[in-house]
């Protein structure tokens, strides 16, 4: 049998991936962080340490890039913490 093997990942490890593999900026205190708030990658508890699967991370980094956009209007509108110029409130 001739399958793909995934290999567990420490949370230093999958930042270093995502940010290698997937050009993608992540530290080990982000993946904390998400992991508290259900919105990372999903992992295992090895040891005590939370240790992620190579495929888990890599499936989480693509969820995270959009599909190619021609034009900005065609793009989703990106909700953000600051106030828009002009507006009320």
């Amino acid at each position: 049998m001739t399958g793909i093997r995934s290999k567990f990942l420490s949370r230093t490890d999958a930042a270093q991936r995502v940010r290698e593999l997937h050009g993608i900026p992540c530290e080990p205190s982000t993946l904390a962080k998400r992991a508290t708030t259900g919105t990372g990658p999903t992992y295992r508890i090895i040891g005590g340490k939370a240790m992620y699967l190579d495929a888990d991370v890599d499936s989480w980094a693509r969820s995270l890039v959009s599909e190619p956009f021609r034009k900005a209007s065609d793009a989703p509108i990106i909700a953000t913490d600051k106030p828009q110029q002009g507006s009320v409130g």
